[in-house]
């Protein structure tokens, strides 16, 4: 249940949820495999709604194998179908979302059903740990049938989303974005790549770091998905010395032109960032003191995964510290 400004669910909605998994593992001469299996049963009860329950059975089912190339290297192969129910957002949003600027309306909201979200995951990973160097590679395949998302819309057809003030009322200048739930067919692919070298160990320690992602998100019958992460590249260093702990890291973040229907691209960055600290015992506390640096080359950054990155880039640069005790 949500009051005031923010509730934009209007009516209080009771979720019940259970579920049952397994989990099974056997070593195998060259490696090993793992089973898993999870169904659920999901129900949603908004108050004072009758007819708009929805009871949801989800069925998850997974296998992977490792495979042992050698004592250093292993290659991962996994595989997953996997089934996710709509939480009450998704079904019964209608009102304004000031946290993210928009207007919600959910698929029962506008009179349409939302079925179980069925995701069928392929991952393939190969790492590598010898000595000072390691490294690791993952890639992906992800279709998934009736994925969920939240789109803009375009009521009078001119090429422009639609704006609309606190009420859901159609204004040129209107504060909110009108957003609506939908479903269709959809596929993410891409891949992760990261690359370590250790140059001193002992009481005095320095290690390098490079690293990538890259993801593509597309609608089987059209354009690309809303609020896609572009791709980033960087690297870093990271050292220590007792109970000291430093990192220095540079992330690019390139361009996202593969956008939506109604989306806007989205200029690249580089982010310039630094962490400091030192930990020690006392009694059974560990304090923490640290300092961290975030954005230290002043860069105008907009996250494209955000629906307020037009309004809102990140923040300039950033300096905070801190006191963190952990307790034993």
């Amino acid at each position: 249940a949500a009051i005031g400004e923010e509730a934009f669910v209007p009516v209080p909605v009771h979720t019940q949820s259970r579920a049952l998994f397994l989990i099974e593992e056997k070593p195998l001469s060259f490696g090993r495999l793992e089973l898993g299996a999870r169904v659920e049963s999901v129900r949603h009860r908004p108050e004072g709604t009758a007819g708009n329950d929805r009871d949801y059975t989800p069925l998850s089912l997974s296998a992977g194998l490792l495979w042992d190339l050698d004592a250093h290297r292993h290659l991962r192969l996994n595989l997953t179908r996997a089934q996710r129910a709509p939480v009450p957002e998704e079904l019964y949003a209608d009102g304004p979302h000031l946290a993210t600027g928009t207007f919600e309306l959910g698929a029962v909201t506008l009179g349409r059903d939302f079925t179980e979200e069925t995701s069928t995951n392929l991952e393939l990973s190969l790492d590598q740990h010898h000595g000072r160097f390691s490294a690791t590679v993952n890639l992906f395949y992800n279709p998934i049938r009736d994925y969920g998302l939240l789109a803009a819309t375009d009521e009078d057809g001119d090429g422009q989303a639609d704006r609309v003030n606190e009420e859901g009322e159609l204004e040129a200048d209107g504060e909110l974005l009108r957003v609506e739930q939908t479903q269709a067919d959809a596929r993410f692919y891409g891949a992760e790549a990261e690359a370590r070298y250790r140059f001193l160990s002992g009481p005095l320690r320095l290690s390098g770091r490079v690293f990538a992602d890259l993801v593509r998100g597309e609608l089987d019958a059209g354009p690309h998905l809303p609020r896609i992460t572009p791709t980033r590249y960087g690297l870093g260093l990271d050292g220590g010395w007792r109970g000291f702990q430093a990192s220095l890291t540079l992330t690019e973040v390139a361009d996202q032109t593969r956008v939506a229907d109604l989306e806007s691209p989205t200029e690249g960055y580089r982010l310039l960032s630094a962490d400091l600290s030192h930990r020690w015992t006392l009694g059974e506390l560990q304090p923490e003191v640290y300092v961290q640096g975030r954005n230290l080359l002043d860069e105008e950054a907009r996250r494209h995964t955000s629906f307020l990155k037009d309004r809102a880039p990140l923040p300039g640069v950033t300096v905070l510290g801190g006191l963190r005790l952990r307790f034993f």
